[in-house]
């Protein structure tokens, strides 16, 4: 049960997505749903697959995420292929890769790497 609130914990905290200067255009922006989730925890491999968790990134450097029923409000903000979601009450840096419609979060912690796929919806 610990591992399991851990690994929530670390979902939430995973979504890190920054803002830029210039014409306000970001790949981030907009509306992502996620599409699977994997955590490395000692050396071995969990695959939570499908988790009820969207993503949703404004151009003003602010954002939404939703996981089930729940909202919380963020800030994010990118740099040298890291972003930064910062919560209320925490934040959270992982690397993160855009692919076509494909974002992949990797957040890698003292003794567990985790990888989120999100999908673009909008």
């Amino acid at each position: 049960m610990k591992k399991l609130i851990c690994v929530a914990l670390l979902l939430a905290l995973l979504p890190i997505f920054a803002s830029c200067g210039g014409n306000g255009e970001h790949p981030v922006v907009g509306t992502w749903e996620a599409v699977s989730w994997e955590l490395s925890y000692g050396g071995e491999m969990i695959d939570f697959g499908y988790i009820n968790d969207v993503l949703q990134f404004f151009y003003d450097g602010t954002g939404v995420e939703t996981w089930g029923s729940t909202d919380a409000n963020f800030t994010w903000a990118t740099e040298n292929g890291s972003i930064t979601l910062i919560f209320p009450h925490f934040e959270e840096v992982s690397e993160y890769e855009i692919s076509g419609n494909t974002l992949t979060l990797t957040h890698y912690e003292e003794g567990y790497t985790s990888i989120a796929i999100f999908r673009r919806v909008d």
